[in-house]
């Protein structure tokens, strides 16, 4: 969307004005100040039902907006007002825009008066929406980031000495993680920096292992670093390794019960933290905290590299510091507890990884000094398997949530920001690669003929799948979150909070728009002259495939149920019938039905124990495998499309969140494992864990391509992988 001239005057002025304050800051001398720390404000109110009324008078009577008006005026009535503040996260309960420009609207009192507000992104802002991080960074670029000539989610300044970090640690709905891309921006960022300098990285939530140690190990190397986070609604002062770490509670409530913020004050002495506690009509703060660094200089050498295939009983080396006393600790993934090492005086050996499932783990160590101070270190490994074998691994430097499409000999690979891969699947080698810096690619790619089409950023695009070259690109009024469906010549893109688009699949012209008045937030399915989708706002519909006018819709999930329970994952068509799943809503709800699909009547529905994720059709078993969990086992149930009855159900350990099928194989993913099953009884074949950490439950399960003999699987830290059986 192009600016205006005078607003882009008004931007280059901005950002000169800002670079210039920031560059006399950094020549000035260090001096002392406060600033405050909010967050969790959770507009309008946490876990509200799918059809509440976003009036914002009515808004305004509501506990949560009370409190952020409270918490301005208190700031502002301060006698040593706070420099700036920094709210990390979960600003809306959900990231629609209506709350996201009344949380706007009640910071301006703060902004007026000189005090920039800093906005981490949460996983609430990021939930149930159609909004990406060019939408967030809109709402919250003016209320602070414009003022200095930074934007986006991911920006660091310098403020009277100090160096300020802010990442945004929610990448899609369903998944807290860094991208590749934040460790590496991150890494490149400090580079820059003194190291006797205090750092702040302010993210909104606490991490997986594997991104711990990324962003531990790269500030264990400064004197006076602290991380500061929000998500848990409650208050205290821990460490990730050595690293001082601030939860702050949550404005709303949690612990403290009423709700409170904090005031951290940056003296010459050092760093103290005061915490505001809603109990308390008077505006009083508890005794300050001081925030004790350890002294730096600690290191962990390991002799393996990273991703290094691992013999069934190969050892690791570790070396530390031998003139420094202390004692060293490993554990693997899976398990929480760490465990002593063999050794000592700085030489350590860390026992084989037995009776593993075979795949992709992290080794984490941590060495504790003698005075106290602890260093951490990481590797991830693979443990080799009989039945199941990783053939090749390719590292393309940024997370990997679309779907891969199998053309040829090629495996194209969307990235989430690091452009479309072609990979051949015999040696993982770069057929080609095209490099997309419109936006973010998150959601599922589609394949038609010879050409690749996905939604990034306010855009879809269209590839030649032989060459990489583009074809034809398509702006749109909104992000595209769900992916695109590909179906007779058109493409089904969802984009935004209120729309559903068709393209002409041949040039990128819209065909049509139809409006919806909440997100969809998955992609479509489409059978010869209709199209199937669910929304946000509980319903299901079809349209007709040429024009778009509804053919029928049919409210699926109350509206007086929580939101979490909309009817929003994708459907999968099954001759005359279509099937969607949801979230349960309340105990005796029916979470999966099959619908008519010229009438949207319901012929069968079922009530399960499980969320039902993403359905895997398999047509030539006439079935739908649906997630399965209960207290005896965990995996994946077989439903027959014909009336819903149960073919088989398979105990994996794998709760399937996305599925698929090829010949007389069946596959389903989690967060964690790919597994292949008989389609025919479920009898598991083998299972393989993708993800040292966390590939997300709503949209990174996805992230894989099969056909009867090769699988080609996307990570969330950036890997593809190819496993052949």
């Amino acid at each position: 969307m192009s600016l205006p001239r005078l607003k882009m005057l008004t931007v280059i002025f901005t950002v000169c004005i800002a670079v210039v304050l920031s560059g006399c800051l950094e020549a000035s001398e260090k001096q002392d100040f406060d600033f405050a720390l909010i967050s969790d404000l959770h507009l309008p109110s946490y876990a509200g039902p799918i059809g509440m009324v976003f009036d914002e008078d009515k808004l305004m009577e509501m506990r949560n907006q009370k409190r952020i008006v409270t918490f301005t005026d208190e700031c502002l009535a301060m006698e040593v007002k706070p420099d700036f503040v920094m709210n990390l996260g979960d600003t809306g309960d959900s990231g629609w825009a209506v709350l996201l420009n009344l949380y706007a609207k009640l910071m301006q009192p703060l902004v007026k008066a000189g005090i920039p507000v800093y906005t981490v992104v949460g996983n609430h802002d990021h939930d149930y929406t159609g909004n990406g991080r060019e939408d967030l960074a809109e709402f919250f670029d003016p209320l602070g980031p414009e003022m200095i000539g930074r934007s986006g989610t991911r920006y660091s300044f310098e403020h009277k000495g100090c160096h300020f970090v802010v990442l945004n640690t929610r990448p899609i709905t369903g998944l807290i993680r860094l991208n590749p891309k934040d460790i590496a921006w991150l890494k490149n960022d400090l580079m820059k920096v003194n190291k006797d300098t205090k750092v702040f990285l302010c993210i909104h939530s606490n991490l997986p292992d594997e991104d711990t140690h990324h962003i531990v190990e790269l500030l264990q190397q400064f004197s006076q670093p602290v991380i500061i986070y929000g998500h848990s609604h409650r208050s205290a002062i821990t460490r990730w390794g050595g690293i001082p770490v601030v939860n702050t509670g949550a404005l709303w409530g949690g612990t403290p019960k009423d709700g409170s913020y904090q005031i951290m004050s940056v003296r010459e002495d050092g760093l103290f933290l005061k915490t505001r506690d809603f109990k308390d009509q008077a505006v009083t703060f508890g005794p300050e905290e001081a925030i004790v660094y350890q002294e730096p200089g600690l290191s962990i050498s390991i002799d393996i590299e990273e991703n290094a295939v691992m013999r069934p009983d190969q050892k690791t080396s570790v070396i530390t510091d031998s003139a420094v006393s202390g004692t060293l600790e490993y554990k693997y993934t899976g398990n929480n507890d760490w465990t002593g090492a063999e050794g000592g005086s700085g030489k350590w050996t860390i026992p084989a990884l037995s009776s593993a499932i075979p795949g992709r783990y992290y080794l984490g160590l941590r060495f504790t000094a003698e005075n106290g101070s602890v260093v951490l270190a990481h590797r991830n490994i693979v443990i080799p398997g009989d039945k199941v074998r990783q053939t090749w691994s390719v590292s393309l430097g940024s997370g990997i949530l679309s779907t891969p499409t199998l053309y040829r000999d090629m495996a194209i690979i969307p990235t989430i920001e690091g452009g479309v891969y072609a990979l051949r699947t015999t040696d993982g080698g770069t057929a080609w690669h095209f490099d997309v810096p419109e936006g973010q690619i998150v959601g599922k790619a589609a394949l038609d003929d010879s050409k690749v089409y996905y939604g990034a950023g306010r855009s879809v695009q269209a590839l030649d799948a032989l060459s990489g070259k583009r074809i034809w690109t398509t702006s749109l009024e909104g992000t595209v979150i769900a992916g695109v469906t590909s179906h007779n010549g058109k493409l089904f893109v969802p984009a935004g909070e209120t729309h559903m688009y068709c393209l002409d699949s041949s040039n990128g012209k819209i065909l049509w728009d139809y409006p919806v008045s909440k997100s969809v937030m998955m992609e479509a399915s489409a059978d010869k002259d209709k199209v199937f989708f669910g929304g946000m706002d509980g319903c299901v519909r079809a349209l007709d495939i040429t024009s778009g006018k509804e053919i029928w819709k049919k409210q699926w999930s109350s509206i007086e149920d929580i939101y979490t329970s909309a009817s929003f994952w994708p459907p999968s068509v099954a001759g005359d019938k279509v099937i969607f799943g949801k979230n349960r809503g309340h105990d005796d709800e029916k979470n999966i039905a099959a619908f008519d699909v010229s009438t949207g009547n319901i012929i069968w529905s079922d009530q399960l124990s499980a969320n039902t994720y993403r359905l895997a059709f398999n047509s030539s078993k006439d079935m739908i495998m649906v997630s399965e969990r209960t207290r005896e086992m965990n995996g994946v149930r077989s439903l027959s499309v014909k009336d819903g009855s149960t073919l088989w159900t398979s105990d994996t350990g794998v709760m399937m969140a996305a599925g698929a099928s090829a010949g007389d194989l069946a596959f389903e993913r989690d967060t964690y494992y790919l597994c292949c099953l008989k389609a025919e009884s479920g009898e598991l074949i083998w299972k393989y864990r993708t993800n040292p950490g966390p590939q997300g439950w709503y949209y990174g399960p996805g992230a894989f391509a099969v056909s009867e003999t090769q699988a080609i699987v996307g990570t969330m830290d950036g890997n593809v992988i190819a496993l052949n059986w």
